[in-house]
């Protein structure tokens, strides 16, 4: 059994549709950020990908950067596409602000917040 880790902002969801909240001049505005992945649109090539290693029987996470603020908004947006939302194990505690490169993975896979190690949540 292989083990397979999946980003969601940037990897599983295009959110190219919500970067200007974070990028440019000015403060980012997290808040907007992340109360705007509700419009998220899936990227259907890697969608597929995570779907075949379930069906493989790999094990299969999904880590996010994204505050748990955003959970329920997250766990619905994973089930309209066909992704049991159980497969989400890792989500940034709200109001943690550390910068991704700093937040290693924490705690065990469990529906509990920790902190990933980021790879590219913004492309």
């Amino acid at each position: 059994m292989t083990f397979v880790v999946f980003d969601l902002d940037g990897t599983l969801a295009d959110i190219r549709h919500r970067v200007h909240h974070v990028r440019g001049p000015g403060k980012p505005d997290w808040d907007a950020f992340f109360a705007g992945c509700v419009d998220d649109v899936p990227n259907w090539p890697v969608v597929d990908a995570l779907r075949a290693h379930i069906s493989a029987g790999d094990r299969v996470e999904i880590w996010s950067a994204r505050s748990d603020v955003v959970r329920d908004q997250t766990e619905r947006w994973l089930h309209s596409i066909g992704i049991p939302p159980a497969f989400l194990t890792h989500m940034r505690a709200a109001g943690d602000n550390t910068p991704d490169a700093m937040s290693p993975p924490t705690g065990s896979p469990s529906r509990a917040s920790s902190r990933p190690r980021a790879g590219r949540f913004l492309r």
